[in-house]
């Protein structure tokens, strides 16, 4: 201790320029000589004694004995003693019944593993009380950012990377399964169909096609690991430790579990320095998803689902904010309704007939969405274009929607009007945008495709159909596409990014365009 402290005091400021030692206790224990501790520091109402244990025992009594006339009174029900190594000496009846560990700032110091599993389940048993909480919003989607950001596994973090991963072994189902518990209340609520698969995949972060939410088995897996990462400098410097000094047999445990399960013969601790709680995830989750086909029977249709909600921006809908004036709320029906189809769970229990086309139906609500018949296309095209048409005013960009240009189709007929026309969008042209929307199963069979080509297709067959009329005229031409999966077309991406900008020049309040994208 004092190779680190030196001859540093630990003082404060006044306000008259004095510098004063913060509590009477470091004079008492001064002025009576009588005790060789290694380190007493205090800071208003809380003090640290360091030293032997008979040392430690002495100064306690001196405080309790002389204290009260220099108006500090030890409070013995929130004094915690600690000792590191078993010390028979501390059984004496001077000495005070040492702890088998100590919370401090929040996080664990012991090497009983009975003591860290006890303070986490704590932490656990409050976390599972505030999910019980939040379930009482009735409201799926609100109830799923609250559970992502606060009242779910990240309530747990600070727990996990302060805690020795084999403490947390008989702890972890006791949080699991009722996390578990909840996300089937979100996704289906008491319904049926969120089997293994679905919570495999739930459990994915959400660029890998998942939820994002996460459980303790996951994350214990590289939390600690992230920890001492982020912190060996740090420790390095505050120890004196020399900078090739073995790392501890705790880390030296947990890394060979994090090896074995994601089969890596090396580790390079500087690899993972920058950001190391995302870089590890990264490094687990790969090789999670590439277990997934040899570890769960996956349908065709799972496998297309899956790949279709790892595209980009297909997961974007979770992380919208729902706020009524922004038209950014779903009901609970809509909401999961939603999820349940993009995790491939049975929408409908029995296959009855379309009442609109008098098809057969299925239980996936495939037909259900893509019924050319039913007015859910149009209205969903319809609702997208004016949307788009809103961001363009929104942007200060001069465009109309619906506008007839007086184009014919090959065989004489009359075109559909256009569905946004922009002035001087591109070098001075003005530039006509097709809004389309198609069905990523709108191939052969329903089932054989590979994720991306319903767009391209769809894109192919537009310019094909008008790309040659609109540009004799003098216009531009692009495709605005999406699918019903969440996948955007190229141009789709490039003009939201561009009215992003747009907004942010032309709005005082230029913060409003991080909402886009």
């Amino acid at each position: 201790m004092s190779l680190y402290l030196g001859d540093h005091k630990f003082g404060v400021g006044l306000s008259c320029g004095e510098e004063g030692i913060l509590h009477a206790a470091n004079r008492l224990l001064e002025m009576k000589g009588q005790c060789k501790l290694d380190f007493h520091a205090w800071y208003l109402d809380d003090g640290t004694i360091a030293g032997d244990s008979m040392e430690v025992a002495k100064a306690l009594s001196i405080i309790q004995a002389e204290g009260s006339s220099r108006g500090v009174h030890l409070n013995v029900r929130k004094t915690e003693l600690f000792c590191p190594c078993v010390d028979p000496r501390s059984q004496d009846d001077r000495v005070f019944q040492a702890n088998i560990g100590v919370k401090m700032l929040g996080g664990t110091v012991s090497c009983n593993l009975q003591f860290c599993s006890d303070l986490v389940k704590h932490k656990i048993d409050k976390t599972l009380q505030l999910m019980e909480s939040v379930k009482q919003l009735h409201d799926p989607q609100s109830e799923f950012l609250l559970l992502r950001s606060c009242a779910g596994v990240s309530n747990l973090y600070f727990n996990m990377r302060t805690t020795q991963p084999d403490s947390l072994q008989q702890i972890i189902s006791s949080y699991d399964r009722p996390l578990v518990q909840f996300l089937q209340h979100i996704v289906i609520r008491d319904g049926a169909g969120f089997g293994l698969i679905q919570q495999r995949i739930a459990m994915l972060p959400m660029k890998d096609g998942g939820l994002g939410v996460h459980t303790m088995e996951d994350t214990r897996k590289y939390c600690f690991l992230s920890s001492y990462c982020q912190m060996r400098n740090l420790q390095e410097v505050i120890l004196n430790l020399p900078p090739d000094s073995e790392p501890s047999l705790i880390f030296q445990h947990a890394l060979s579990q994090f090896m074995q399960v994601c089969g890596l013969s090396s580790f390079n601790i500087n690899t993972f320095a920058t950001r190391p709680m995302k870089s590890l995830e990264i490094q687990y989750f790969e090789v999670v998803k590439k277990d997934m086909p040899s570890k769960f029977v996956m349908s065709e249709r799972d496998t297309i689902l899956w790949k279709s909600n790892r595209l980009d921006h297909a997961q974007d809908y979770l992380k919208a904010i729902p706020i009524c004036g922004l038209n950014q709320t779903l009901g609970p029906r809509q909401f999961r309704a939603v999820v349940s189809y993009r995790l491939g769970v049975h929408i409908f229990n029995t296959i009855d007939g379309c009442a609109c086309c008098k098809r057969k139906m299925d239980v996936y609500g495939d037909h259900a969405l893509h019924c050319a018949s039913e007015v859910g296309i149009k209205f969903r095209h319809d609702f997208v274009r004016d949307v788009i048409s809103d961001i363009f005013y929104k942007a200060g960009v001069a465009a109309r929607k619906e506008v007839n240009l007086g184009l014919s189709s090959d065989d004489g007929k009359d075109l559909k009007p256009v569905d946004i026309l922009v002035y001087n969008w591109v070098n001075g042209q003005d530039f006509y945008f097709d809004v389309t929307g198609v069905s990523p199963f709108a191939s052969i069979n329903g089932r054989t495709f590979v994720p991306g080509v319903a767009i391209s297709n769809a894109i192919s067959r537009k310019r094909a159909k008008y790309l040659d009329k609109v540009s004799t005229h003098g216009y531009g031409f692009g495709v605005l596409a999406f699918s019903t999966l969440g996948q955007l077309s190229e141009d789709m991406v490039f003009i939201l990014k561009r009215l992003r900008n747009c907004i942010a020049n032309y709005d005082l309040n230029y913060k409003i365009g991080n909402s886009l994208f």
